[in-house]
């Protein structure tokens, strides 16, 4: 998979989860529910910028797991 599409993905659970902070700064579990979605989106979004773990991400398996994991995550910033 194409770094770009990762480094979008991962700007998208960013922004996701900082929409949702905003939206939900009324709730008391507003800071952990959020940080839930951006923390990945960070991860992957650190870990295609250092090249060790550059080559790791681009791997099939590996890119096919990080949207795996942005789709649960999305998902549950949705339901939440």
């Amino acid at each position: 998979m194409k770094l770009s599409y990762l480094r979008m993905l991962a700007y998208t659970l960013i922004a996701v989860g900082l929409i949702n902070w905003d939206y939900q700064r009324g709730n008391p579990q507003v800071i952990s529910h959020s940080l839930i979605i951006i923390l990945p989106g960070a991860i992957l979004l650190l870990s295609t910028f250092i090249n060790p773990l550059r080559r790791w991400v681009t791997l099939r398996t590996y890119a096919i797991l990080w949207v795996g994991i942005a789709l649960v995550t999305i998902g549950y910033a949705f339901l939440n």
